[in-house]
């Protein structure tokens, strides 16, 4: 009788443990579908205003990105910095122009307005091609994001841009 109650507590140990398991990767994959339902997502493209064709940063996702910044790709001694009026939230569907200073040694050089003066400097190799820029948020449940463009020059004469990888980053600890 001792060996059949054993047998029985072992079994259902057993069986708790599975459902245990398993009730943890159904809750796992609920919180990927619940964040992936608000992640925000970025697109960059040319858009014409006035007669010039500008860039233009605009979030296609679900969800607000918070905590927004777009890094400043440097090569020797320059680089260039993206200007999006420094707000660091941006909502679903909201788009922000913008503007590029190239910085010369320290030294705050060229403004780069438009789509076409970017492409010719970047087919004249006075910026690499391609340019890599990564932009970075996070959502609304913390998880940190990262995309990274590639700003290159296209067969037809014009500035290609391309969205080369799209990952989740390790949570940062807060101070």
């Amino acid at each position: 009788m001792a060996l059949a109650s054993l047998i029985l507590s072992a079994l259902a140990l057993i069986v708790v443990t599975y459902y245990t398991l398993e009730t943890v990767r159904i809750r796992q994959t609920a919180q990927q579908q619940m964040e992936i339902s608000v992640m925000p997502m970025f697109a960059v493209y040319v858009y014409q205003h006035d007669g010039h064709r500008r860039l233009r940063l605009k979030n296609v996702g679900l969800g607000t990105a918070f905590n927004l910044s777009i890094n400043k790709p440097k090569w020797g001694d320059q680089s260039i910095e993206f200007m999006y009026d420094n707000h660091n939230v941006m909502q679903p569907k909201q788009r922000r122009n913008l503007l590029l200073h190239h910085d010369l040694g320290g030294h705050t050089g060229t403004r780069i307005d438009s789509a076409d003066l970017l492409y010719e400097w970047i087919n004249k190799e006075k910026i690499p091609d391609p340019l890599r820029v990564v932009v970075e948020c996070e959502s609304i449940y913390q998880t940190r994001y990262q995309f990274v463009f590639h700003f290159m020059t296209g067969n037809d004469f014009r500035l290609k841009i391309a969205l080369s990888d799209v990952k989740s980053l390790p949570k940062q600890k807060r101070k």
